[in-house]
């Protein structure tokens, strides 16, 4: 592999080093085994819980006050390398999932290189890469290649789009039990025939777990909002009118589709405007 290959370059997702590592870590530790009594079981969890995307990458890394050449930022027009197709999902069974820049799925395997688990490798068709863990949480994951010199910000693909932007409805379902049971449509965007109005019902899923609503009479009512399982596929809203249980079906940059099972309810909503 080419120490400037971009194709090598973006495949790596987040390992992302562009050249093969020749120091390779010396006590290597299986994702898939028991760990030691000072590994802390948090990285395990929170590396593996869910896929990840970027949200910015740095080339000619040294720190954090010297971080060298961001070559891309999510939502930006003038990056000079173009992740947004990139994907990564670390699994327990010590298996690797990626997506390269161009859609292609890039399969490998991962484990942690310290019994810390703050380092890892990863295998796959374009060689081993070793990168250092310097952030990772449940809604954050940063890390570095100390050999390539190259840093990556990374967050959930759920926590990334749900938060990115407003959201109003297209749809919206009552007595709803499934696709190929979906109860009664009550609300269509654009339709005279509705039987509710929701025209004016916004809502904005903010970064620090506040949550923003319009309701249909266009009232503002504040909330608090967090995700209840660790894979960021269900959440919860609480508000002066009540606590609210969802599941999140699917969830892109521009659609996200929900079911309360409890209400048996359904919305299908696409990228709204700011209130």
């Amino acid at each position: 592999m080419k120490k400037n290959s971009i194709l090598a370059l973006c495949i790596t997702i987040a390992l992302a080093s562009c050249q093969k590592s020749t120091v390779a870590p010396t006590d290597n530790l299986s994702a898939s085994s028991s760990q030691s009594a000072i590994a802390p079981q948090s990285n395990l969890s929170f590396l593996t819980a869910h896929q990840w995307l970027y949200v910015k990458y740095y080339t000619n890394y040294s720190n954090s006050a010297n971080p060298g050449r961001l070559v891309y930022q999510r939502g930006q027009k003038n990056n000079s390398l173009h992740l947004d197709l990139n994907r990564v999902k670390f699994n327990g069974d010590g298996t690797v999932d990626e997506i390269d820049q161009n859609g292609n799925y890039v399969p490998g395997t991962w484990q942690f290189t310290n019994s810390d688990q703050t380092a890892y490798q990863v295998t796959n068709m374009y060689g081993t890469f070793y990168s250092q863990i310097d952030v990772l949480a449940s809604k954050k994951f940063e890390w570095t290649d100390l050999n390539s010199l190259t840093h990556g910000v990374m967050l959930p693909v759920n926590f990334y789009f749900l938060t990115a932007h407003s959201w109003e409805y297209i749809k919206y379902y009552t007595n709803y039990v499934n696709t190929i049971n979906p109860g009664r449509l009550v609300y269509k965007r654009g339709s005279l025939n509705n039987t509710i109005n929701l025209d004016q019902n916004r809502v904005t899923f903010n970064k620090n777990g506040t949550v923003d609503e319009i309701d249909q009479n266009g009232n503002h009512i504040p909330g608090t909002w967090s995700f209840t399982n660790a894979q960021q596929t269900a959440y919860k809203v609480t508000n002066s009118v009540g606590t609210f249980y969802t599941n999140i079906d699917s969830l892109s940059s521009a659609r996200f589709e929900w079911t309360d099972f409890n209400a048996h309810t359904h919305g299908v909503m696409k990228f709204g405007s700011k209130f």
